[in-house]
């Protein structure tokens, strides 16, 4: 990877990492008190984040940006239509989401509620993440298409 490239990919994993913690702050304001004896992500109720859970997530971020870098850019993958780009993304991401959360037992493996909270959680965010991602990218080829026109005009 580029210096450029790598600047790109930490930017991603720090803003996923910000929003993670955000999102876990606020669930844990809202939930955490009653969620604390099914989950170590709430042991302190909605007083605190355990540190663990902080680095988890740092981690999860890391791998989240990655699996973004493989399925949205043309360097690894060069032929993929949006769609298929987006459901490989999303299963993905399912797939390491759900490995976290037994791998550092975020919850009981058997608990229905918390596998539903998890999921509608994590639809969210990912629908919101595509919607900040399409924005972006709608702005930066807008900029584009200005930059070309004036290249254009002064030919």
């Amino acid at each position: 990877m580029r210096n450029e490239n790598l600047s790109i990919y930490l930017k991603k994993s720090l803003f996923s990492y910000g929003a993670s913690v955000l999102t876990l702050c606020l669930i844990c304001l809202c939930v955490g008190d009653e969620a604390a004896e099914i989950s170590p992500m709430f042991e302190f109720g909605s007083r605190a984040v355990p540190i663990p859970v902080l680095f988890e997530l740092a981690g999860l971020s890391v791998i989240f940006s990655f699996e973004r870098f493989l399925f949205f850019t043309d360097r690894i993958i060069k032929k993929m239509g949006l769609v298929m780009r987006t459901a490989f993304l999303a299963a993905s991401t399912i797939i390491t989401a759900v490995i976290f959360v037994l791998v550092f037992r975020w919850f009981q493996s058997d608990n229905l509620l918390a596998w539903i909270s998890f999921a509608v959680s994590f639809v969210i965010c990912f629908i919101i993440s595509l919607l900040i991602t399409a924005y972006r990218e709608k702005k930066e080829n807008k900029k584009m298409e200005e930059a070309l026109r004036k290249v254009q005009s002064k030919e």
